[in-house]
């Protein structure tokens, strides 16, 4: 069990918590979840509306980054939802996510979900779906991108040579995740070439699957354990395993935690945490070149800080001093890591509380501005999404995707 008995109610986690700043009731905000779970811990019988409100937390991890005594309140309503299946579901959300979530992560329906989101990019079958679609799928579906590679993200890269070997060259593994390699597969193609231009070698195992975030936060634990064990595997050869999702990031460093002390695939899978690093925690630390005197066609940009990069990897800088070597303006957003209701398929299962994360999101990307930097993928299609319903034109790209502009595109 997670202690969260330390706990003293100080209140400082509130202004840090999307949920509260929305509903201003003490049950939405950290302190809140953290008595309700106690009391139900102690024996309390729990009530529909109170396991509500402990399933709406995001686990963006903003509370644990500002509480002094570093209460885990995103890993204990984890835990809970591990725990009580029985409850999320008697309380309208989580089994019905966690079949969807189960479905996606086995090879054959990342497979459908690569199809259907291509297909869905089709003029005609873009208009059907704005017409058919449940709300919250509709809205996502808007922050879709307009054109997509020809090819399967994962098919790609058998054809094509990422880098060849020489010299003592550091070899690194590209995790491709599975929404980024679904809907953003460019995107790790640009990964690649990056790192092939700070002097790596790029490996893209084939094994390679699901992170397993999305698993366990809705509950499925064993899913998720799986899905850790074949990424070990998938990556004991590579010096260090390169992840541009910052929400696959953060669960990769805590492969440990999912295991029992007495698993035989805890140590591995510390190993494995040990050598996962954050693409632009590496590329800065390996110093991309400095172009800051070759201006920009569009030079103005603000930063989304997705919460499993800037709470739980605490990495804020490096995005800014790559954007700024690249020749980037950067205009901070007010708030810039406070949630955008993506929160993996948070979206899905609390499409109300999302929606109005999304619209204040949006609200607050700087008009002056021609797009908006983030890490990961659930972040790029809800910003975009909210700009679109908002009427606006800024684009949202991946960090990695204005930095190849920068240095591989047309204008160079």
């Amino acid at each position: 069990m997670i202690d969260t008995s330390v706990c003293v109610h100080c209140g400082l986690c509130l202004p840090a918590c999307p949920t509260y700043q929305e509903t201003g009731m003490e049950s939405s905000s950290p302190r809140g979840r953290v008595f309700l779970l106690e009391a139900i811990a102690k024996g309390a019988e729990p009530s529909l509306e109170s396991v509500r409100q402990i399933d709406e937390c995001l686990d963006c991890r903003a509370c644990e980054e500002v509480c002094p005594a570093h209460v885990p309140v995103g890993h204990r309503v984890d835990q809970f939802r591990r725990d009580h299946p029985q409850w999320i579901r008697q309380s309208g959300s989580g089994m019905r996510e966690q079949r969807v979530v189960r479905w996606l992560t086995t090879p054959l329906g990342l497979h459908g979900f690569h199809w259907a989101v291509r297909m869905s990019q089709g003029p005609r079958l873009r208009r059907l779906s704005q017409r058919w679609l449940p709300l919250p799928l509709k809205s996502l579906s808007r922050g879709l991108p307009k054109t997509m590679p020809r090819q399967l993200g994962r098919a790609r890269w058998r054809s094509k040579a990422v880098s060849e070997p020489g010299g003592n060259r550091l070899v690194v593994g590209l995790f491709l995740g599975c929404v980024m390699d679904a809907v953003f597969a460019t995107t790790n193609h640009h990964t690649a070439d990056l790192l092939s231009d700070v002097g790596c070698i790029v490996e893209v195992p084939m094994s390679q699957r699901c992170c397993g975030a999305l698993s366990f936060h809705s509950g499925d634990i064993e899913q998720a354990r799986r899905l850790a064990v074949a990424n070990i595997k998938a990556f004991e050869s590579v010096a260090e395993v390169v992840v541009n999702a910052a929400g696959c990031g953060a669960f990769f460093k805590e492969y440990a935690e999912i295991f029992a002390e007495s698993s035989p695939w805890q140590a591995p899978a510390k190993a494995l945490a040990a050598r996962v690093v954050d693409v632009h925690q590496f590329l800065d630390d390996h110093r991309l070149p400095n172009l800051d005197q070759r201006p920009l066609p569009e030079a103005r940009l603000t930063i989304h800080d997705a919460c499993h990069l800037a709470h739980a990897q605490g990495i804020r800088q490096p995005l800014r001093d790559l954007l700024l070597r690249a020749g980037y303006q950067v205009i901070e957003m007010p708030e810039a890591d406070r949630c955008c209701g993506s929160a993996g398929t948070y979206n899905l299962s609390h499409p109300a509380m999302a929606h109005r994360l999304k619209q204040k999101k949006a609200a607050d990307v700087p008009q002056e501005v021609s797009g908006v930097a983030t890490s990961n993928p659930g972040c790029m299609l809800q910003i975009q999404a909210g700009l679109q319903d908002a009427g606006r034109l800024q684009r949202v790209a991946h960090t990695v995707d204005w930095l190849w502009e920068a240095y591989h595109g047309n204008s160079r």
